[in-house]
C-alpha cells in the first residue's frame, strides 16, 4: 500500500535520494502548487540512475523541466485547437453543403462512405451524434448546450455548424475518416493535401492534443 507523505516528508525522502534543495520552503510551495505526483514522479526519472539523483541533481532542474514542458504542451495545445477549429468549419460547410441541415437527413448512412468496412463505424458515428443532440436537449443534463436547444426550438433542426461545436476533435477526425470521398478531397485540397493524408494527420494532431490536455 503506497504510504501518505507530509510536503516535510516527500522533501526529505528527495534529499535522502541525493537531490540538492536548497530552499526548503519555496520547494514545498511548489509541490502544493503543482502537486508531488505530477512533478516529481512525471520529471525527477531523467535525473536519476536506478533510483538514486545524479550527483549535484538541484530541485530546481526538475522544475525547469517541467515548466519548460508545460509550456510546450500550452503552445501545442493553443495551435492544435485552431486546427481544430478549421477543420470544424470546413466540414461542417461541405457537409451541410451537399447533404442539408437537418439532422435527420444529413445523420443517415447514405450520407457517409458506402464502404461495406466502415459500415460498424459509420452507425456508431451516426448514434453519437444523435446522443448528442438528446444530451445537450435535456435542460437536467450536464451535456445540455443552450445553442443546441434554441436551434432545435426555433427550426425545428440542428445544423451542422451548429452540432459540430460540441463534437470532441476525435469524434471530428473520426467524421472526416468516414464521409463520402469526393467530400472529403474537397476538404483535403484547402490545405493541398490528399483525403488519405489529411484523414492521417488528424489522428496524429489528435493524439497529440489528448497528450497534452491530460499532461
Amino acid at each position: 500500500m503506497k504510504a501518505f507523505y507530509t510536503y516535510e516528508q516527500q522533501i526529505l525522502k528527495l534529499k535522502e535520494k541525493g537531490l540538492i534543495i536548497e530552499d526548503e520552503s519555496s520547494a514545498i510551495d511548489f509541490l502544493k502548487l503543482e502537486g508531488y505526483y505530477n512533478v516529481i514522479n512525471g520529471y525527477s526519472p531523467n535525473f536519476k540512475n536506478n533510483g538514486v539523483f545524479y550527483k549535484g541533481t538541484k530541485f530546481e532542474e526538475i522544475c525547469n523541466l517541467y515548466a519548460f514542458d508545460k509550456k510546450l504542451r500550452s503552445i501545442i495545445y493553443k495551435h492544435t485547437s485552431s486546427i481544430e477549429s478549421h477543420i470544424k468549419a470546413l466540414i461542417a460547410h461541405e457537409f451541410s453543403r451537399v447533404h442539408g441541415v437537418d439532422e435527420k437527413e444529413y445523420l443517415t448512412p447514405a450520407a457517409f462512405t458506402p464502404n461495406s468496412s466502415a459500415e460498424a463505424a459509420v452507425a456508431r458515428l451516426i448514434e453519437e451524434c444523435n446522443a448528442t443532440i438528446t444530451d445537450a436537449l435535456n435542460h437536467n443534463s450536464n451535456k445540455y448546450r443552450e445553442y443546441i436547444a434554441h436551434n432545435h426550438k426555433t427550426h425545428g433542426h440542428v445544423p451542422m455548424w451548429v452540432l459540430i461545436r460540441a463534437l470532441s476533435f476525435g469524434t471530428i477526425s473520426i467524421f472526416y475518416k468516414n464521409i463520402i470521398e469526393e467530400e472529403k478531397e474537397l476538404i483535403a485540397n484547402n490545405y493541398k493535401l490528399s483525403s488519405s493524408q489529411l484523414a492521417n494527420m488528424l489522428e496524429v494532431v489528435v493524439s497529440y492534443r489528448n497528450i497534452v490536455a491530460h499532461g
